[in-house]
Formats: C-alpha cells, sequence, structure tokens
C-alpha cells in the first residue's frame, strides 16, 4: 500500500493543530501497514508549479511529443515535475491532505497542487461529453483534515464550508472508493477551545484508521 500525505501551511508542525492532527492520523495508518510506502510532501517546501500555456494542451493534458522537445528547458523542466507529481498522486492508495480553511476555502498552494495532479490521460478522461475519473482501478480512499475557527461541518455552516465540500466532490470525481473529512474545527481564540477542538478530532482517529487499514484479501 502506498500513502501519500500532504501538508498545506507555512508554519511548523508544533504551531499548527491540524498538522499535529494529521501526523496522528499519518502515524497511525503507519502502525497499521507497517511495511506500506509513506510519502510526505510539504506544499510550502517543494516546487508546485503553476500551471501556463507553454506546458499544457487543450482539457488539461501535458504536452508530448514533438511539441514536448521544442519546449525550452525551463519549461521542459516544468512538465517533468507536474508530471511526477500528478504521477505520485496516482500511485497511492491512501492520500491525506491537510490544510486550514483560509477565506472559507483552502490556501492556493493546494489549489495549484491539485491542477498539476489533476491531467487528462493520467487521473481523467476528459471528452466532449463528460470527465471520467481514472482512480477506480483499485480501492483509493482520500482524507481531509481541516482546521477552522468555527463549526464549518455543523449543519448550519455546512455550504460555507467550501473546502471540504470541494474535496468530497473531487474524490468521487477521480473515483476514490471513500472520502473521509477530518475536521479540527471551533479552535477558537483561547488554548482551552484548542485543545478541546483537537481532543474532539482525535477521538475519530481509530475509526476511520479502521476504514483506512489495508485490505485482507489475498
Amino acid at each position: 500500500m502506498n500513502v501519500l500525505y500532504v501538508t498545506c501551511n507555512p508554519k511548523p508542525q508544533e504551531y499548527s493543530a491540524y498538522l499535529t492532527i494529521g501526523r496522528e492520523l499519518a502515524d497511525g495508518l503507519r502502525q497499521l501497514a507497517p511495511y506500506a510506502a509513506f510519502t510526505q510532501l510539504n506544499l510550502y517546501e517543494e516546487d508546485i508549479p503553476e500551471l501556463d500555456f507553454e506546458v499544457m494542451t487543450g482539457r488539461a493534458r501535458l504536452v508530448e511529443g514533438p511539441v514536448y522537445d521544442r519546449l525550452r528547458p525551463e519549461a521542459k523542466a516544468k512538465a517533468d515535475r507536474i508530471r511526477f507529481l500528478c504521477h505520485m498522486f496516482l500511485q497511492a492508495d491512501r492520500v491525506i491532505i491537510a490544510a486550514p480553511m483560509w477565506s472559507l476555502f483552502f490556501p492556493g498552494r493546494l489549489k495549484n497542487y491539485l491542477d498539476c495532479v489533476i491531467l487528462d490521460g493520467i487521473t481523467v478522461s476528459i471528452t466532449e461529453q463528460k470527465v471520467t475519473g481514472l482512480l477506480n482501478d483499485r480501492e483509493r480512499h482520500l482524507v481531509y483534515v481541516q482546521a477552522s475557527g468555527g463549526p464549518f461541518h455543523s449543519l448550519l455552516l455546512t455550504p460555507l464550508n467550501y473546502g471540504s465540500n470541494y474535496m468530497k466532490t473531487l474524490a468521487k470525481t477521480l473515483g476514490f472508493a471513500g472520502f473521509h473529512a477530518l475536521p479540527v474545527e471551533g479552535t477558537g481564540s483561547t488554548p482551552q477551545e484548542l485543545h478541546a477542538a483537537m481532543n474532539k478530532a482525535r477521538e475519530e482517529i481509530p475509526g476511520l484508521l479502521e476504514k483506512l487499514a489495508p485490505s485482507q484479501k489475498g
């Protein structure tokens, strides 16, 4: 089993509630699957290119063949990096993405990353009629760990939870078998509120790990 843990915050882990929870979830999964391959990607430390006309063709497809051969070296390096990130995502059986809620969504670097991994012909198939996810070839799961000051998974505020709602839709579109939200919400402005939010999220980890554990079939 391949596990990809993606974080998106300029803060160190010790200053971030959801990064702490995300790490505890990842470590718990590592204990359940000690032989799994674990990869961590910090979007604030890695090169995450922005897509541009030079390296892309229509319908979110990277340039290739003679067009690729004619690219400047810098553009080839960008295309190669995007392809590398996409294939890393493609190889993952479990994807954990940890990000804060910023302006009711998530940081722009995470959107840049998702643009890199949602590529026609690799993770999706795009035609005039529809978009078909290509990640339904095996049981894959995506977990979205999100911190927020308020209770955005509450019934009243769920419509405003754009980041989590987007990730849920994206997971379904790409073909993931399961999507799991792990909110660290209601972090408030005091240490007591922060600790309460973290402890509430911790209570969800054991049940979530049961769903993420590798299948015993075969």
